[in-house]
Formats: structure tokens, C-alpha cells, sequence
């Protein structure tokens, strides 16, 4: 086991004012911590071919600018996979 995944565990087991003391403790030691932006520690990466095609339907597709709800996925996978089900028995 990593010293990470023990500290993970042990940090997952504590109550929250231990868990509160602890990150007090934590940040009397490592200062740097609090000024961190979580953002920051994610490395950027270029672009490949499929954000590349995304960024594109962004700006260019007046559709994806449209956002659903997970009622109306749910709806639209159930009417896919029903359309689909259909095709299939048609051509059996």
C-alpha cells in the first residue's frame, strides 16, 4: 500500500472533527496548500482530433448549444433503443 492510499483510508474512516484537525494540521504545515487551486494540478493537454471536432459543433452547430435533461436522454435513449428493436424485427 501507497502512503497516499493509508492516508486516503484512514482519512475516510475519521469523524469530521477529527477530519477537520487534521486538514488544520495540514495546513499549518504545508501553507502552500491553501493558496492551491485544484485546477492547477490537472496538466493541460492539446486538443486531439475529437475536441478539436467538438469545439467545432460548439461554435459552428446551433443544436449543441442546446443542453438536456437526463429526463429527455432517458426519453430519447428509450426511442432510439424502441426504434431500434423495430428495425431489427422488421428485418428477421
Amino acid at each position: 500500500m501507497t502512503a497516499k492510499s493509508i492516508i486516503i483510508q484512514t482519512i475516510e474512516q475519521m469523524n469530521d472533527t477529527n477530519a477537520n484537525f487534521f486538514l488544520d494540521l495540514l495546513k499549518q504545515h504545508l501553507p502552500r496548500l491553501e493558496s492551491v487551486d485544484p485546477w492547477d494540478l490537472i496538466p493541460e493537454e492539446e486538443p486531439d482530433e475529437w475536441d478539436l471536432k467538438m469545439l467545432h459543433d460548439i461554435e459552428h452547430n446551433p443544436d449543441c448549444n442546446v443542453f438536456s435533461s437526463e429526463k429527455e436522454m432517458d426519453s430519447r435513449r428509450l426511442s432510439r433503443n424502441t426504434s431500434l428493436a423495430t428495425a431489427t424485427k422488421k428485418k428477421k
